[in-house]
């Protein structure tokens, strides 16, 4: 009996198309899962970086502009100076100090706000019911005299040519900002730029640049380096602020500096001593704005008005600039600046609807006293 055996063939080696449909669509939800999950944390890292960004920025921005807001009047407001200063008189009659060359403040369409030395000015505004105030500072960074020099120590004209004498104990740097005031309160300023001294205490020899019309001078002060700050808010919604130095003839600008975006208010406002005597202590608080304190009767202060002001206080609103999407509705919000005491400014967030996009706001305040001796005192 003969037996037949059939060799059985294997099985060709692969997948069917079946199996390679389900892996690829498992590979496809995996993909997609993982996509869905780094989007989202990438979108919550990209919200916590910029929430972290605007606190940073901010805390950043209140601690300079405290720095630079402290040191108004430095250089200028102390015993004798300002009251010589700011009883310079125009010599052209158009009720300007005289001054117009070192404290002209400039606002945004190149108009004149302030044409004398006052340490810190507010100009109040409004934009869209938004408060955007600007803030200037002056000060005079190294000014190393407490009140103004008279005769012996001036000579009794000032040149521009040729070398004047002072009889001062320390020597002017280069860059100091002087301002001579004749027997008629007429002011000329000047800018030095060669100081040398013979001997430790002996008599100064001074170049300097700017005009020199003036005769029969009374005193002379030195400013030090003369140099302006401006914080305002830029048509990109940036809190910006722009350096000057004074150049002997007008102001140049040595920097600009964006310290915060998004910016949604800026408001700036006085402290007032309205105590009789002045006692030092804020009685009260006033924006610029005040019929008292408006750029117009600044303008016109005497030295004992400018003395009223005893700190400044300001406010920021931040908004972050990575905006998130709504999972509910939000009606509007209000966040106010300085509730402690009034007056207060209020800002509304707007509403938002499910799925729109919102921000997260943050405020910043800082009270800062104006520390010059003058002041002080």
């Amino acid at each position: 009996m003969t037996s037949t055996f059939k060799k059985s063939l294997p099985r060709s080696a692969g997948f069917t198309i079946v199996e390679i449909l389900v892996g690829l669509l498992i590979g496809t939800l995996l993909i997609y899962t993982m996509y869905f999950v780094f989007a989202q944390n990438e979108k919550a890292s990209r919200v916590t970086s910029a929430i972290s960004e605007t606190q940073m920025s901010g805390m950043q921005t209140m601690y300079l502009m405290e720095q630079i807001v402290s040191d108004a009047g430095s250089g200028f407001m102390y015993n004798s100076v300002p009251k010589e200063l700011l009883n310079c008189p125009d010599p052209s009659g158009s009720g300007a100090s005289g001054l117009e060359g070192v404290f002209v403040l400039a606002n945004g369409s190149g108009g004149d706000l302030i044409t004398k030395p006052l340490p810190a000015v507010i100009n109040y505004q409004e934009v869209n019911t938004a408060r955007l105030d600007e803030l200037y500072v002056f000060s005079g960074a190294s000014a190393i005299y407490n009140d103004a020099l008279v005769a012996p120590q001036i000579p009794a004209n000032l040149s521009t040519s040729g070398s004047n004498t002072f009889n001062v104990p320390l020597n002017f740097a280069v860059g100091d900002v002087l301002v001579g005031i004749n027997n008629a309160k007429q002011c000329e300023t000047y800018r030095v730029t060669q100081s040398q001294q013979s001997t430790p205490g002996g008599a100064l020899s001074v170049l300097m640049s700017g005009s020199s019309n003036l005769s029969g001078l009374s005193s002379v002060v030195n400013l030090g380096q003369a140099s302006h700050f401006r914080f305002f808010v830029n048509d990109r919604h940036e809190l910006q602020m722009d350096q000057y130095a004074f150049t002997g003839t007008g102001w140049s600008m040595l920097a600009s500096m964006i310290l915060a975006s998004n910016i949604q208010m800026f408001s700036a406002q006085y402290g007032i001593d309205s105590s009789t005597p002045p006692d030092g202590v804020v009685d009260s608080w006033v924006n610029a704005n005040d019929s008292d304190w408006t750029i117009p009767m600044m303008r016109g202060a005497n030295l004992e008005k400018i003395k009223q002001i005893r700190a400044v206080r300001i406010g920021v609103i931040v908004a972050t600039t990575e905006p998130e999407k709504a999972d509910q509705p939000q009606a509007a919000s209000t966040l106010t600046l300085f509730e402690s005491e009034a007056p207060s400014v209020s800002f509304t967030a707007p509403s938002v609807d499910v799925g729109s996009l919102k921000y997260r706001y943050r405020k910043y305040e800082a009270v800062i006293p104006l520390r010059n001796v003058s002041w002080a005192n």
